[in-house]
């Protein structure tokens, strides 16, 4: 059971963080590195790789598509 809490938390403190990224992605001009940092990712190919897990788009594409709208 304890496994089973853990990776629910972790799955919801993720999904906390991605939607932090996403706003960041969008409403500032970081780099994709400062805000994987920010973020608490330990660099940013893990950012990358999570987000583009959840969104099927990376983080530098996502920002200019969502950018130029």
């Amino acid at each position: 059971m304890p496994r089973k809490i853990s990776f629910i938390t972790k799955t919801i403190y993720n999904a906390t963080k991605i939607k932090k990224a996403r706003s960041l992605l969008i409403t500032t001009e970081l780099s994709i590195s400062i805000i994987a940092s920010s973020l608490g990712f330990d660099d940013q190919l893990a950012f990358s790789r999570t987000f583009k897990k959840e969104f099927s788009i990376s983080p530098s594409m996502y920002r200019k598509y969502y950018a130029e709208k």
